[in-house]
């Protein structure tokens, strides 16, 4: 009667941990199909935020949540929202999933994106800003940083001087600002002064009034287009997060 019972402990136990062992199977088999969207969050203002996330296969929709409060549920052709709401520039924000494939009647939401606390409205540029004196009579205006405060876009980069002789001044320092493919500030500057001595790079910073209250740093596409006189220049966008 004791080795039956003993029989039966371990066959119980054995049972219990197949269940298990096949429970963990399933949740991993689960998560490998149901990704987690990559969210990125804009502090646009105390009280506004915006936000974009990576699309999910079989995505029905997508949940945001700020904290563990559910704020707005979207169908899954958005992927960006702009919530504004009191102290929402402080808080937290994820997004999961709604996951609906062949066969299956309900959509299940999928796992949570990591919590974002919304970053500064502002994007990094990757130019160089090395003095290459054989090209001669070439003064590009190679920006390094664009950040938004309210509706002023302040514009940091250098004047990278290759010619012989100092550079006084721009005549003209046309810059242009887009954000997901719109115009939203834009300005002419006439004989602005640079002041870079020769075969050297200098530093300047303007700022232009625009559309605020856009999220400029999840900005897609190209965000700035400018040029410059006595030099035109016109480069493609080459941005970092």
């Amino acid at each position: 009667m004791m080795k039956y019972k003993k029989i039966m402990t371990w066959t119980i136990v054995l049972m219990l941990l197949a269940g298990v062992f096949f429970g963990f199977a399933k949740q991993d088999a689960s998560a490998a199909v149901y990704a987690a969207p990559n969210l990125s969050v804009t502090k646009i203002s105390k009280n506004k935020v915006g936000m974009r996330w990576s699309a999910v296969a079989n995505a029905a929709g997508y949940k945001i949540f700020k904290g563990n409060k559910l704020i707005k549920t979207v169908g899954p052709a958005q992927t960006t929202l702009l919530y504004k709401n009191k102290g929402a520039g402080s808080a937290k924000y994820k997004v999961a999933a709604l996951i609906q494939t062949a066969g299956m009647a309900n959509p299940v939401q999928g796992p949570f994106s990591k919590a974002q606390k919304g970053k500064k409205n502002e994007r990094h540029y990757v130019h160089s800003i090395k003095v290459n004196t054989v090209t001669y009579g070439y003064a590009p205006f190679r920006v390094k940083k664009i950040s938004l405060s309210g509706n002023t876009y302040t514009i940091t980069g250098h004047c990278v001087n290759n010619r012989l002789f100092k550079m006084k001044k721009y005549k003209v320092l046309d810059l242009t600002v887009y954000c997901d493919g719109k115009v939203t500030a834009h300005k002419k500057f006439k004989n602005l002064t640079v002041n870079c001595k020769a075969y050297g790079a200098k530093k300047i910073t303007v700022k232009i009034k625009g559309k605020g209250g856009v999220d400029f740093r999840n900005a897609q596409g190209k965000t700035l287009h400018w040029a410059v006189q006595p030099y035109w220049e016109f480069v493609g966008n080459k941005s970092v997060k």
